[in-house]
């Protein structure tokens, strides 16, 4: 109980610290709107560190937004790789392109990819349309918004067969969908929650 009372102002020095560390990237935000989402730094900082240091070739995100900009601009300072962000709302999809400065476009692109509504195994799921036939190598899972009938996507499952050993994939908090994975992903992974960070990982070792 304690540690979870000190999560709040752990989260909020941690974000502090990944914007200095973040420094001139912080500038790749100023085109995003003022109804659009706060960067979350320490997410950002995550992301763009766990990309810079094992050099994906394909990276696939579901749910564009500041990270899109991010990961991209990982890619570039990598000076290889290319993203496929998928996005269910065609309206965040464009807001998210005119976001993207112009030295970043030729590392990724942005798909609209609408959320169809499915059950997997008896479990309400999520499923997104237009997935392109890739294996990705990093993956970040923060799409479809999840409701209280519906609260797990199920797409990391459907690109498994593909996957490669050292594939990575985050999931942005998501409880109950994290749960959903660790039942039903049939490879060996190994599994890491950070409460700080509030994402888990998972990486493929078999």
């Amino acid at each position: 109980r304690k540690f979870v009372k000190l999560l709040a102002p752990l989260r909020w020095f941690c974000n502090r610290w990944a914007k200095l560390r973040l420094k001139e990237k912080t500038g790749l935000f100023k085109k995003r709107p003022k109804d659009a989402l706060v960067p979350n730094y320490s997410d950002l900082w995550f992301l763009y560190k766990s990309v810079r240091r094992r050099k994906p070739e394909v990276i696939m995100e579901f749910g564009s937004g500041c990270s899109t900009l991010i990961l991209a601009q990982a890619l570039k300072d990598n000076k290889k790789g290319f993203l496929y962000s998928l996005e269910v709302s065609q309206h965040w999809r464009e807001v998210t392109l005119e976001s993207l400065p112009d030295e970043l476009k030729a590392y990724c692109t942005v798909i609209h990819a609408p959320a169809v509504e499915i059950e997997y195994e008896g479990v309400l799921a999520f499923r997104h349309s237009n997935v392109p036939d890739v294996a990705p190598e990093f993956l970040y899972l923060d799409s479809p918004t999840l409701t209280q009938a519906r609260r797990v996507a199920v797409d990391p499952l459907d690109l498994e067969e593909r996957l490669e050993p050292g594939f990575f994939m985050v999931v942005d908090g998501r409880p109950a969908n994290v749960i959903f994975l660790n039942k039903h992903l049939q490879k060996k992974y190994k599994f890491t929650h950070r409460p700080l960070f509030h994402n888990s990982s998972f990486e493929l070792i078999g």
